[in-house]
């Protein structure tokens, strides 16, 4: 059985709820060398499992994702680890609220390597401010997509600062991030004419919205029917919920 499990190069086990840290183990004792990790949505795993996964795979790993992780699991001991691979092109830590500006910070340090993301995705962590993201992004030049939505304690400020630093940026995501508007971007959107920037086009917005689900599409109108017969109730939303959706500005 370790054997076949060190031969392997790529894991998707992604929203399989069941699986513990015992079900991890395995990978970690066979010292498997992994070069893509799909761990989204694995609940009831804690960094004790993921730590060997990753000090095994330091030199071979290329992309990991690890959104909707319980954060109360995960803390601070996997990015000594994260930091190390050089290879890595893809981060998604996407709702993993235990990261902080000081884990954040341990990218920048003398001994990390990974200067060669091009998709960072942040979205939900609540607890990382402008100076921290600022220099990790600008440590990673060629980062393309950058998902920053309901990353709360973030300034339109540091925003646009970061928009001008970073000349490979194509996508960006600040959906549900307090103050920041279209007009608080003006300037370094008029510098970066091609840049995709995803926003919800009005203030309000459906308060079961997570900031993760794909938006709304636009209400279609239907056709009268003929009069006659019993009509049913329908369920009716606030009319102004059902139109939030994702613009891109300038």
């Amino acid at each position: 059985m370790a054997k076949h499990l060190g031969a392997l190069t790529i894991l998707d086990i992604s929203y399989c709820k069941t699986i513990t840290d015992e079900g991890l183990e395995h990978f970690g004792s066979a010292k498997t060398k992994f070069a893509m990790l799909y761990l989204n949505g694995l609940e009831n795993i804690t960094s004790l499992s993921l730590v060997p996964m990753l000090r095994n795979s330091i030199t071979a790993l290329e992309i990991i994702e690890l959104s909707l992780l319980d954060p109360t699991k995960i803390d601070e001991s996997i990015y000594p680890y994260l930091c190390k691979c050089q290879k890595l092109r893809i981060l998604d830590l996407t709702g993993l609220k235990s990261l902080t500006d000081e884990g954040l910070s341990s990218f920048g340090l003398s001994d990390s390597v990974v200067t060669g993301l091009q998709q960072l995705k942040l979205s939900g962590i609540d607890k990382i401010t402008d100076e921290p993201l600022y220099k990790f992004c600008n440590r990673n030049k060629k980062l393309e997509v950058l998902d920053l939505c309901k990353c709360s304690a973030l300034t339109a400020p540091g925003i646009d600062q970061l928009i001008k630093s970073m000349n490979c940026l194509q996508t960006i995501n600040v959906n549900l991030i307090p103050g920041l508007t279209p007009e608080a971007l003006k300037e370094s959107l008029a510098l970066k004419p091609g840049l995709k920037v995803l926003q919800y086009a009005l203030k309000y917005t459906d308060a079961r919205d997570n900031g993760l689900r794909v938006p709304l599409p636009p209400k279609k109108k239907k056709k009268k029917g003929k009069k006659g017969g019993k009509k049913g109730k329908k369920q009716s939303f606030p009319a102004q919920s059902l139109k939030s959706r994702y613009s891109i500005f300038p």
